[in-house]
């Protein structure tokens, strides 16, 4: 089974961790944000019988490693871009 998830944000987590820059209902808009984007995808999520598409930025070996990249993403426009454990 999947390790447990729920310490997101502490850096005793072992994983590799992105930014997301955002969480769309259209395919064409979250593709359009990752283009702007090296070592960016998009990572289909399905949630209340629709499909979500998430933009994720890069891939860091832990979450300090994450954090000046997610500040450069705010300063870019993207208030709301956070640090998550990469799917």
């Amino acid at each position: 089974s999947p390790p447990a998830q729920n310490a997101v944000g502490t850096s005793a987590n072992k994983g590799i961790y992105s930014v997301q820059v955002g969480v769309f209902e259209d395919l064409d808009n979250a593709r359009s944000i990752s283009s702007q984007f090296n070592n960016s995808r998009v990572f289909t999520v399905n949630a209340s019988n629709r499909k979500l598409y998430k933009v994720l930025v890069g891939k860091y070996s832990n979450y300090e490693k994450a954090l000046e990249p997610m500040d450069q993403m705010r300063l870019r426009g993207f208030e709301k871009a956070f640090i998550v454990l990469s799917p």
